[in-house]
């Protein structure tokens, strides 16, 4: 089975906790990552290990709904996200490192391809690591703006 692997940085002017906020905020999913139009918590909410989340939303025009488990919470640094349901499957992991001038923050996302699409990989990881960007622009966008 083929594995997809890939990783998205940008430096954003404001400290970890800012961007934390604004990245934990389910309401403001859909506002910086493109393919999330909706974002809730399944059982009692607040980003903490075991909690598990529903979103929904496109991607490559395909309609989609996954759950994802929170493997791991470190606030305002660290969220591991481990999909569990729906057609993504493997792991994303948000990270907010301290770096002058505010704060490095890394997308990264790794799982399978779906059978008989591994020939696709490079394609498909340009593809992500393009969407990877764009989505840390709009948080760029949002953090700067103080939203």
């Amino acid at each position: 089975m083929a594995i997809l692997s890939v990783k998205a940085e940008i430096g954003i002017a404001a400290p970890p906790e800012a961007v934390w906020r604004v990245m934990t905020d389910p309401l403001r999913e859909s506002a910086w990552m493109r393919a999330v139009e909706r974002a809730e918590f399944l059982g009692e909410p607040g980003y903490r290990a075991g909690a598990r989340m529903r979103r929904s939303g496109r991607f490559m025009g395909k309609r989609m709904v996954w759950e994802s488990e929170i493997a791991a919470c470190e606030p305002p640094r660290r969220l591991v996200f481990r999909h569990v349901s729906g057609p993504l499957r493997g792991e994303s992991r948000w990270e907010i490192d301290p770096a002058p001038g505010g704060s490095a923050v890394r997308l990264v996302t790794e799982g399978p391809l779906p059978r008989g699409l591994g020939i696709l990989r490079p394609l498909a990881a340009a593809a992500a690591r393009l969407a990877l960007r764009a989505d840390l622009k709009r948080l760029q966008s949002l953090v700067a703006r103080g939203a």
